[in-house]
């Protein structure tokens, strides 16, 4: 599975990888081009076309990716579900049923002044 090199320069999140299953990196080339031609000059394309770019990881790395992608999605797809648990049940519900009868609690916070 290819790598990529991907900077978020304009909001200092600095530069992280991503891996991504063939013909992203073309995709996202022809979406560069396309969307952010409208709102940046040819000089900010080019250096956005420098900074994603297909690298070369150290193999443990391209090995670990996937993995790391795999967990990730299922992480993602296990927070829905706290989530909507969370939503079915209530947490105003889950709250009274946990704590203080005579908590200050008045649905925003806890400490007033």
């Amino acid at each position: 599975m290819p790598f990529y090199r991907h900077a978020h320069h304009e909001n200092n999140d600095g530069i992280f990888i991503e891996w991504h299953p063939a013909g992203y990196y073309e995709q996202r080339l022809q979406e560069i081009e396309e969307i952010k031609a409208r709102e940046e000059s040819a000089d900010q394309i080019l250096l956005r076309k420098h900074l994603f770019a297909e690298i070369k990881l150290p193999a443990k790395w391209a090995k670990a990716g996937p993995k790391w992608a795999k967990a990730g999605a299922e992480w993602v797809k296990a927070r829905a579900e706290w989530d909507k648990a969370v939503k079915d049940y209530g947490l105003n519900k889950l709250h009274r049923e946990l704590c203080l009868s005579d908590c200050p609690w008045d649905g925003k916070r806890i400490f007033t002044r």
